[in-house]
């Protein structure tokens, strides 16, 4: 497992633990979307990158 994905799962599990019935995770096209409802943060991975959104902006993060 990569660093970026890592990091997406260790997140993912945060979030989880503190907002478990606000978190939506779905996958597409091999990549995995993670979002909070009533909310604009949204994260996604693929096999590349983690990429952190707020609405339209985004930031990629890769190794």
């Amino acid at each position: 497992m990569k660093l970026h994905e890592k990091k997406f799962n260790e997140i993912l599990e945060l979030l989880k633990s503190k907002l478990a019935s606000k978190i939506s995770v779905s996958e597409e096209h091999g990549t995995t979307f993670l979002s909070i409802e009533n909310s604009n943060y949204w994260l996604s991975v693929d096999a590349n990158e983690l990429t952190v959104g707020f609405s339209l902006d985004h930031q990629h993060f890769s190794e």
